[in-house]
């Protein structure tokens, strides 16, 4: 467990110097710890790093053809993207640090566009885990760090830009377009009214969800890990249930000119949330709750907005409660989730 914290550390050091000095050259310095830890691991670390492992080193014996991108055509960018880096070697270090970078350089991109409080926002995306999607489901996290790009155009209220962003995020994971009809549903001012919508339509998502997953097994083997049950969701239910309360209760605090893209990402995030309650109460396996990462990834950003954009300062205490807490999940995700601990690096780059 001791190497992510001290990547932790070391990316938190660097986007502090970042953020002060607006050097690039230690936003690229936080980026390296994160990309090596992700691209050096062993095929052991992470619960699918195996499969995408074998899948990425099988790619040698295709050519690179229209029969062969025919032949890849379900989720073509994941395929393309491994056809085209095993002609770079036959390892799949190279794989993985791709994955590394892709996600790496977009929750970079994006907080460091939308955020005021960048080393904060670091270390909510850290620690929540959205950093953590890369080493147990590499193919997913770069469909969800693709989806980060279309939050900016999603604030800025250019459907155009966001759908284009969310079809690219599909090409590489098919659960990638659900978020494209959310769009308007995101756009509407938070109100209780709005409120009453997002928890029927978070419930009714994340009923609709399980039932399609268990069809798509019948059609596709691959998808049949998200209709097993594996227990031990309920405390990360709960934690999101409680943060979501959270943010609604602190909107009142939050200056006016900031309210409007407050609502948007508070609506992402309450309705990732439902999702997420309905998939564990379903009796499904949690990686179906993966779903609703796309939008829990807004609370990145709502953080910073608390941290700058409130009326009132929040007090010091308050800040370490939350550090902690955090701090707290991460350790627990660590431990219980995704089969990333223990840590090992690939042993044929040594």
């Amino acid at each position: 467990m001791t190497p992510y914290f001290v990547v932790l550390i070391l990316a938190l050091i660097f986007m502090v110097v970042y953020q002060k000095s607006q050097n690039k050259l230690f936003l690229v310095l936080c980026a390296i710890p994160l990309i090596v830890l992700i691209g050096f691991r062993s095929a052991e670390v992470g619960t699918d790093t195996g499969g995408y492992c074998r899948s990425f080193l099988d790619k040698a014996n295709y050519s690179l053809s229209l029969d062969t991108l025919e032949e890849f055509s379900t989720e073509p960018g994941w395929n393309l993207l491994n056809l085209l880096l095993v002609r770079l070697g036959e390892h799949y270090f190279i794989i993985l640090t791709a994955v590394g970078i892709i996600c790496t350089a977009a929750a970079l991109r994006v907080i460091n566009q939308l955020s005021k409080s960048k080393t904060l926002s670091l270390f909510v995306y850290i620690t929540l885990a959205f950093y953590l999607f890369a080493f147990a489901a590499s193919r997913q996290a770069v469909a969800i760090g693709i989806y980060m790009l279309s939050i900016p155009h999603l604030l800025n209220k250019d459907f155009k830009r966001y759908a284009i962003t969310v079809c690219i995020a599909t090409l590489f994971h098919q659960t990638a377009l659900i978020a494209l009809p959310l769009y308007f549903f995101f756009r509407l001012p938070f109100s209780n009214k709005v409120l009453a919508l997002i928890i029927v339509g978070g419930l009714l998502t994340g009923a609709i969800i399980p039932r399609i997953m268990t069809f798509a097994a019948t059609v596709e083997d691959r998808y049949s890990v998200y209709t097993e049950y594996e227990g031990g969701g309920e405390m990360f239910t709960v934690f999101y249930l409680v943060l979501s309360a959270f943010f609604i209760v602190q909107r009142s605090k939050i200056k006016a000119e900031y309210i409007r893209n407050y609502d948007v990402l508070l609506n992402m995030l309450i309705f990732g949330s439902l999702i997420y309650v309905v998939v564990i109460l379903s009796g499904l396996y949690g990686e179906v709750t993966r779903l609703a990462a796309y939008f829990q990834v807004s609370t990145i950003i709502l953080w910073a907005y608390l941290h700058k954009h409130r009326v009132t300062s929040l007090n010091a205490v308050f800040w370490l409660i939350a550090i902690v807490g955090h701090l707290g999940y991460f350790y627990i995700y660590l431990s219980k989730i995704g089969h990333i601990v223990p840590y090992s690096f690939n042993v044929m780059l040594n």
